[in-house]
């Protein structure tokens, strides 16, 4: 179980910082989030003697899962500051397609010419 838990901090670690995800590991970041919910629900149910353990990982789960409204709301502010990159660099785009246009149509009498 404690393996599991440090898995599960190592991800909400990367996720509380965005902008330092790598595109490799972007992809595989949802079936590693999977599997960790998996393995924490199977060893949920795995019984162990020790009631200390039982507590001091449900006050650990507990703390990692404070995180997520944190979390969650970094990912959206993450999500919102791309969207408008991305914005911009679109209307950026457009306005050189505007200009190349602009750049083709003055050039048209100039090709008739030298014909």
């Amino acid at each position: 179980m404690d393996d599991t838990l440090d898995r599960l901090e190592k991800l909400l670690d990367l996720m509380a910082r965005p902008d330092q995800i790598e595109d490799e590991r972007l992809s595989s970041l949802t079936e590693e989030w999977e599997g960790v919910v998996q393995l924490l629900l199977l060893e949920s149910q795995v019984k162990t003697n020790r009631a200390t353990d039982k507590v001091r990982w449900r006050e650990r789960l507990d703390g990692l899962l404070r995180r997520l409204p944190d979390i969650q709301s970094g990912l959206t502010a993450y999500q919102s500051e791309v969207a408008e990159q991305l914005y911009a660099e679109n209307r950026r785009l457009q306005s050189l397609r505007q200009v190349r246009k602009e750049l083709q149509v003055r050039q048209e009498p100039l090709i008739r010419c030298r014909a």
